[in-house]
């Protein structure tokens, strides 16, 4: 009697286990959707966390700045008197393919993001030379790539004051036209 409850019961936990591994595989999440078409799906906007706490830099060179252990999506910069610069971003909590991370300049003072591609969790900048953002509320977006183990920019807000008008840039795009029949 002992055998066949154990019997059913351990048929009973391989199909559980079947049920779930085979769903799990080809999981899509949706959210305010019942068909989502993506791994993930958004119907509707998306919120991207600031951190509630500034984060704090020195005048000169910031080297591998700790972002804290709880990863946020917005980090306000709001300590220097005098310009700096963004050397490397150390882990944030666990670091994932793909993380995107905006920091914000609040201060009057320039940024600049340095182009560095020979160590772990460095910044690749476009062109492959430091990035100079001047003045308040200039920004970039960096983003991690896992495979060249680097953060790489993948926009940025360039904000100037002349005579009271403020510029703003982004990364050009580039864009291909081709003539009709020949792809």
């Amino acid at each position: 009697m002992r055998s066949t409850a154990t019997f059913r019961l351990g048929i009973l936990y391989a199909f559980c286990l079947f049920f779930l591994f085979s769903f799990n595989g080809f999981a899509q999440v949706g959210i305010n959707t019942t068909d989502p078409t993506t791994v993930l799906d958004v119907n509707g906007a998306l919120s991207l966390r600031e951190s509630p706490i500034a984060l704090s830099l020195v005048n000169g060179v910031n080297t591998d700045i700790d972002l804290g252990l709880t990863p946020y999506s917005q980090y306000a910069i709001n300590s220097p008197t005098a310009s700096f610069s963004i050397d490397g971003i150390s882990c944030v909590g666990a670091l994932a393919d793909g993380q995107i991370v905006r920091l914000v300049n609040t201060t009057d003072q320039l940024m600049t993001i340095i182009n560095n591609n020979t160590g772990g969790l460095k910044i690749v900048c476009p062109s492959e030379t430091n990035l100079i953002l001047p003045g308040k509320n200039s920004s970039v977006t960096l983003q991690y790539n896992k495979s060249l183990g680097r953060w790489t920019v993948a926009a940025y807000v360039k904000t100037s004051k002349n005579n009271n008008q403020y510029a703003v840039g982004t990364l050009p795009i580039l864009i291909i036209v081709l003539p009709l029949g020949r792809i």
